[in-house]
């Protein structure tokens, strides 16, 4: 059995000793191909065939586990699916907490203990940590949601990241920034663990993108007390205005000060380009869940196969080195999914 991690009164990541040296490390690294067998449980997670906005948004490992987060246009509720990496077949898959919150969107792992979730929907939108303990002790366990208490600015979330700073007394505070389409919203909490329920986000400032958008943001403490944000995009493929699969997939590293209230792009120079698809054969079965697609030329196929539009993160190590996940839109009709592991 996979222990869990040591518990900490203030679960955070570790910081880390210089966040733009191990970023730009990505760009000399490549994942290969490794699928996993989906069996009974994938087969709830097949989306309708006339649904373009069902799939998986969040992939991330936490020890010997992957977490995924999984939209669902046509129900009430998005997905969480637990995946065992080592046997690499799914554990579970639970219902997200909150009706009407259908999209689960980018997500970001902490401490190897939980997972930070956007949800985003006709209700409006919600930040759910999710205790991954109940899963070390149990394989097919559910992990516990925590529903964060947040003053939001905007009513819609689409992506999360989430830190750390000390607060100057000994203890800590979080900072956290949630995206959607093209808007980046900071907040900043109390000095109090996430997992009571007196710690309350308060809105710091909003950042307005012009011309790039984001499917995922993950936040790192560097040990002098500066903060970065790792976002990922995906450059997409479309056929009569109609997204239908991704292309190439970049990394872009901000900078945010919150006394400030900026969130700073460091330049093209530190612009990431992830070379993830070693390995990776287009996924053309997948083209048979878009209607009117499948006929199209096997070079768009690799449009729907591991790409950061559809689930991503980077996660910090124990070490302080980063490592990527990425996978593909959905599970395949036969019930496998296709990821790329990057360290």
């Amino acid at each position: 059995m996979t222990r869990s991690p040591a518990s900490d009164a203030f679960p955070r990541n570790p910081t880390v000793e210089d966040v733009e040296f191990l970023y730009s490390q990505l760009a000399q690294k490549s994942g290969k191909s490794n699928k996993i067998k989906g069996g009974k449980i994938s087969k709830n997670l097949e989306v309708p065939g006339d649904s373009l906005w069902s799939h998986a948004q969040g992939l991330g490992r936490f020890s010997d586990f992957f977490f995924m987060t999984h939209s669902r246009e046509d129900q009430q509720r998005g997905r969480i699916v637990i995946i065992d990496r080592k046997k690499a077949k799914v554990l579970n898959e639970i219902r997200t907490p909150h009706k009407g919150l259908n999209h689960a969107g980018g997500i970001q792992i902490v401490a190897d203990s939980y997972a930070f979730v956007p949800l985003n929907g006709s209700n409006g939108c919600a930040i759910v940590a999710y205790d991954l303990s109940p899963v070390y002790s149990k394989k097919t366990a559910d992990p516990k949601p925590i529903t964060l208490n947040v003053d939001f600015k905007k009513t819609s979330a689409g992506s999360v990241g989430i830190t750390h700073l000390p607060d100057g007394d000994g203890g800590y505070f979080y900072v956290m920034a949630v995206g959607r389409a093209k808007t980046i919203n900071i907040y900043k909490s109390n000095s109090v663990p996430f997992t009571s329920s007196q710690c309350v986000f308060d809105w710091v400032f909003q950042h307005e993108f012009t011309d790039q958008s984001f499917e995922a943001i993950n936040l790192f403490t560097q040990q002098d007390g500066r903060i970065f944000m790792i976002g990922m995009q995906s450059e997409q493929v479309s056929i009569g205005g109609f997204e239908i699969g991704a292309k190439d997939d970049y990394m872009k590293i901000f900078e945010i000060d919150i006394e400030q209230k900026s969130l700073s792009n460091l330049g093209r120079t530190h612009d990431v380009r992830i070379r993830h698809t070693k390995g990776m054969a287009a996924n053309t079965k997948a083209l048979k869940m878009i209607p009117g697609i499948g006929t199209v030329a096997n070079g768009l196929a690799k449009g729907i196969a591991a790409h950061f539009r559809y689930a991503s993160s980077v996660r910090v190590r124990s070490n302080g080195a980063f490592e990527v996940c990425v996978g593909q839109r959905n599970f395949d009709p036969g019930g496998d999914y296709f990821y790329n592991w990057i360290r």
